[in-house]
């Protein structure tokens, strides 16, 4: 095995079997701290896909992005409001409840008498027994047997389906196949965007959000149960309960409504920005929050990022990359992991930093980071090498870290371990096998 010192110091490690989520082809994701958008990124035309224009609604109302968050060519989101400090948009999160723009999806209707077949056979997950009025978290994959995009999928008709992809312009890279097997299903833009709320207060949001002779119906809502309802003024919109949130699918016109009735409630509800999300998405013990093209891409299978609960060996027909999930199960070249700073002082690491071990090899990436409040420290998502298990003491631009299962629901007991040198770097497979698999979001 090469260490840093064999391999020299490289701005970039490339690794066959291990590949940055900076280097990946297709989608890009990147951060400008600026507060003025170029007109142009590496030759593309930045472009905003916002419905209802509810970000430039909220930075008249909370001031500018510090920064923007740009998938490929699109505008997809503030990294952060100026009139709103992250520790402000933190304890709204965390008391009572933040709502976060999600208008730069692309969102598809998919109808007709083999919706359900054609969406199907674009994933391992089971679509045909999504009952009407329920959504489901789905993965798209490739030929190979890797991610291919991720969508929420809504079943709003026995032969009609809402998708919400992640990437403002990419749909399922293997949908024309699918349509050509299936010519009798239309598949058209749907015309709708949506926000998501988050917080122990969030219902009590989102009811303040929608008609009054709807809110019994929200009430009584389970999780990833959707409803069509109506806002106060009588414009319909789809709301659905997940796990960790609620959301509202609709049009324009629903969108500025909402975020009006959502600025109104300063006292129940603060807008978001993707920095509290990160912090959000790393402290969350209900799931593991990876998210599309940098905690999984193109280059992972779902065994690698925990998501091999999705592969049903019980569902019936083909799929894209059905034949290579079967194959490559047990054979990992990277795993989904948690990094905890050892000394609350150490700097929040940059998406695609080197990770490595205690000895100077070379052991993954960072793909997400951010600063704990609740931990008092920083915490990472990484692609790590299979040799690494939680435990491990490893390095990221010189300072100590170390590995955490994921979700990290046991932050402070990993840290307290490998602060006093009883953290353990033998390979554990059982606990990888366990993290390939996963479970259900």
């Amino acid at each position: 095995m090469k260490s840093v010192r064999d391999r020299g110091l490289y701005p970039r490690i490339h690794d066959p079997d291990l590949r940055s989520p900076l280097m990946q082809a297709g989608l890009v994701w990147s951060t400008l701290d600026s507060t003025e958008l170029p007109p142009r990124l590496d030759g593309h035309t930045l472009r905003y896909s916002d419905p209802g224009d509810v970000l430039g609604l909220l930075a008249s109302t909370v001031g500018p992005p510090t920064g923007v968050c740009i998938l490929e060519d699109t505008v997809v989101g503030a990294a952060g409001w100026a009139g709103l400090p992250l520790h402000v948009q933190y304890e709204a999160l965390t008391t009572r409840a933040a709502a976060f723009v999600a208008g730069a999806m692309n969102y598809l209707r998919v109808s007709g008498p083999d919706a359900a077949c054609l969406l199907d056979m674009l994933t391992p997950k089971d679509v045909t027994r999504l009952p009407v009025n329920r959504g489901t978290f789905v993965l798209f994959t490739t030929p190979a047997g890797t991610v291919d995009n991720e969508a929420v999928v809504l079943r709003v008709g026995e032969d009609e389906y809402l998708l919400s992809c992640g990437g403002p312009t990419k749909a399922p890279s293997w949908l024309p196949e699918a349509r050509r097997a299936y010519p009798r299903v239309q598949v058209e833009q749907a015309g709708v965007a949506c926000f998501n709320i988050k917080g122990p207060r969030r219902l009590e949001a989102m009811a303040q959000l929608i008609h009054a002779d709807d809110r019994g119906a929200l009430a009584g809502m389970r999780p990833f149960d959707a409803c069509l309802m109506r806002t106060p003024r009588g414009v319909p919109v789809w709301v659905l309960k997940t796990k960790i949130g609620v959301e509202m699918w609709g049009d324009g016109a629903a969108m500025r409504e909402s975020w009006f009735g959502i600025l109104a409630l300063p006292e129940l509800v603060t807008p978001g920005a993707w920095d509290v999300l990160d912090v959000f998405r790393l402290e969350c013990t209900d799931m593991v929050f990876g998210v599309y093209p940098i905690d999984l891409h193109g280059s992972t299978t779902l065994w690698e990022v925990g998501s091999g609960w999705m592969v049903d060996p019980a569902k019936p027909g083909d799929y894209v990359g059905r034949a290579a999930l079967a194959a490559s199960r047990g054979a990992r070249r990277l795993w989904l992991a948690g990094l905890a700073a050892l000394d609350g002082s150490t700097g929040v690491p940059s998406l695609g930093q080197e990770v490595f071990t205690a000895d100077g090899d070379f052991a993954g990436y960072v793909t997400t980071s951010a600063f704990s409040p609740r931990h008092g420290r920083p915490l990472a998502f990484a692609h790590l090498k299979p040799f690494c298990r939680p435990g491990e003491s490893l390095v990221v631009d010189g300072a100590a870290w170390v590995a955490t299962p994921l979700p990290m629901t046991d932050v402070d007991a990993v840290v307290a371990d490998a602060s006093s040198g009883n953290g353990s770097g033998d390979v554990d497979h059982a606990y990888l096998e366990a993290a390939a698999v996963g479970s259900p979001a």
